[in-house]
């Protein structure tokens, strides 16, 4: 349903809807998270009869939820990219600017 809903947009332009579906999609991976770890400390991961990732439908989720947290790092670490890239032009255009007005006080100039 919500991929219905859903309406891509160019960039990382979005709008209310997408943002709320965005919301929804992190509630459900932090949900989703916790059952994982609860069923994984109940059952055990792998060592005995029951354990987690010895039952089809638990491993399916285990898949996905760890696909979605990757997804989240991924997308927090390109934020992160973006946000240092942005952050080393402004340091460049800031040493430029005061690399010309340096210049201009040594010519005897008024800034």
């Amino acid at each position: 349903m919500a991929l219905a809903v859903y309406v891509p947009f160019p960039e990382d332009d979005s709008n209310s809807t997408n943002h709320d579906l965005e919301t929804v999609e992190y509630a459900f991976l932090i949900i989703f998270t916790i059952e994982t770890f609860l069923k994984i400390i109940a059952y055990g991961l792998v060592m005995h009869q029951n354990a987690y990732v010895r039952n089809g439908w638990n491993m399916l989720d285990f898949v996905i939820v760890v696909i979605g947290q990757t997804q989240r790092r991924l997308l927090l670490l390109r934020r992160v990219t973006v946000a240092a890239k942005s952050l080393n032009c402004h340091a460049k255009t800031m040493l430029a600017v005061s690399d010309v007005k340096t210049q201009l006080c040594q010519d005897g100039s008024e800034i």
